[in-house]
């Protein structure tokens, strides 16, 4: 089980890493600080670049970028310290 601020992540660490996928996106134009998927974690990057971490499959993620003009150029597993970092911040 891990605390991440109100936030409590329950199971085996391998599904709790294996629940979240982390995506960089490359957006069509520049965007500004800070740009938002509907529905999603707050992405973070700048210029054309940008990255998410989101829980759950990352289709839905992918209809959302590319109703920003972008598409998803990788698509990893996070690390628990990022898993962890995003939902304390989140």
């Amino acid at each position: 089980m891990i605390h991440a601020g109100r936030l409590v992540l329950s199971g085996p660490i391998e599904e709790i890493k294996e629940a979240h996928r982390r995506l960089t996106l490359a957006l069509s134009r520049a965007a500004g600080r800070e740009a938002r998927a509907a529905g999603h974690a707050r992405l973070r990057g700048e210029g054309r670049e940008w990255s998410v971490l989101c829980n759950g499959g990352g289709e839905a993620l992918r209809g959302a970028a590319a109703a920003l003009g972008a598409v998803v150029i990788e698509e990893r597993t996070p690390s628990l310290e990022e898993i962890f970092v995003a939902r304390v911040k989140g």
